[in-house]
């Protein structure tokens, strides 16, 4: 038994396995295991690994992608509980895209998720990734319209790097009900144009 046995192990939760083969593995492997534990939401094993292991809970792959991040793509609300509250893992630090575990969420459509991590986490819901994209956006661009009416109040005029709002978001994606919220519920102005002279409607026409 080896590497791939102690991965499989961390993906299937097997903590007695890890604990069993945790010595086989390089450093980086066991940050790699404490992301895919994260992911899978195995908290018993992300706290074996860094409780006992000593892996850093900050380490991050290629992309940025850290294990909290992880987490909060696939709702494991314990898991980034524990990596908040418990390790002060920072909630706001970003990918090299910019991404925020906020937007990590956002674009899962997970509203508990983002809930929790603004609410609970004070994640801020503000912050944009490098191409200008925000977690309304995000939830705007999926038609997740709980996720817009959670967060009405904030940027809802706010426009990425190619002049994009939200409401442009919500018309690319034809999610119609989305529209209307934003315009008559958050007073999105849909006459916004984006850097090539396109309004919402514009993109709501390219839909049809």
């Amino acid at each position: 038994m080896g590497v791939l046995e102690f991965i499989d192990a961390v993906l299937e939760g097997n903590l007695a396995t890890v604990q069993m083969l945790v010595h086989q593995a390089a450093i980086l492997e066991k940050e790699e295991a404490l992301r895919w534990a994260a992911w899978r939401g195995h908290l018993a094993v992300v706290q074996y690994l860094v409780e006992k292991c000593g892996v850093d809970v900050n380490a991050a792959d290629s992309d940025g992608v850290t294990a909290l991040m992880e987490a909060a793509s696939t709702g494991m609300v314990e898991v980034i509980g524990y990596l908040v509250n418990q390790c002060n893992v920072d909630v706001n630090t970003p990918t090299r895209a910019g991404n925020t575990v906020l937007i990590k969420a956002a674009s899962a459509s997970n509203i508990e998720v983002v809930r929790y991590l603004a609410a609970e986490c004070s994640a801020d819901v503000n912050v944009a990734s490098k191409n200008g994209m925000t977690t309304l956006m995000k939830a705007s661009s999926r038609g997740n319209i709980q996720g817009v009416k959670y967060q009405c109040g904030t940027h809802v005029n706010g426009q990425d790097k190619t002049g994009e709002t939200a409401v442009m978001k919500a018309a690319a994606y034809g999610a119609i009900d989305v529209i209307w919220y934003l315009a008559e519920k958050c007073g999105a102005d849909v006459n916004v144009t984006t850097m090539d002279g396109e309004t919402a409607l514009m993109k709501a026409a390219k839909k049809r």
